[in-house]
């Protein structure tokens, strides 16, 4: 089964807050790298 779903990735932190009041995972962006480490524990996770 291939699960689905929506991940918003933003610099500013309340348009990172708002996305998460509204039920879609949210990442703030830093630094690529950062970014990178947490799509990949987003995807272990849903593994």
């Amino acid at each position: 089964m291939v699960t689905i779903f929506t991940v918003f990735i933003d610099d500013t932190l309340e348009h990172v807050e708002t996305s998460r009041r509204m039920g879609i995972q949210g990442i703030l962006f830093t630094t690529a790298e950062a970014l990178e480490e947490e799509l990949a524990r987003l995807l272990e996770k849903d593994s």
